[in-house]
């Protein structure tokens, strides 16, 4: 045996080592590339959100512009102004909801990976379910019960 194989042969027993670490890695590296992909994805779904959105808000206007080149009287054209206005508070309320709404999915996904890790100073999985939580607020276990 030359002196180089001598070097890069691991000792009787420690071969497992590194192939469950570089396996420990890929998942890892896997699950890494799921997270972000499903985040993309909901970036586009936003996106697309965004301007479906946005298409709306411009026919709103455009609709605006008709009914007062149209309006013949003062009341005629505030009362193209007034259902502009309404349908304009209407997609606010609207914006807010999806925005609440993709905030919490942007927030889910980036919460996933480590809804099953242990919390810091908290038992793991299997001793959490056999441990009474001493919680003032009610847990997702007492909630189900």
């Amino acid at each position: 045996m030359s002196s180089n194989e001598a070097r890069h042969t691991a000792p009787p027993g420690r071969s497992k080592a590194p192939e469950s670490l570089l396996g420990f890695a890929q998942n890892q590296a896997n699950a890494a590339l799921k997270l972000q992909s499903e985040f993309l994805g909901e970036v586009e779904d936003t996106g697309r959100t965004w301007l479906a959105r946005a298409r709306r808000e411009a026919e709103l206007w455009s609709a605006l512009a008709a009914k007062l080149a149209v309006s013949r009287t003062i009341p005629e054209a505030f009362d193209a102004y007034r259902d502009c206005f309404a349908q304009r508070m209407q997609m606010t309320a609207e914006d807010a909801r999806t925005v609440f709404d993709e905030y919490q999915q942007f927030a889910s996904t980036m919460v996933k990976p480590f809804s099953h890790a242990p919390r810091h100073n908290e038992p793991a999985n299997n001793e959490r379910e056999n441990t009474e939580r001493s919680a003032p607020w009610p847990t997702r276990q007492k909630m189900t019960a």
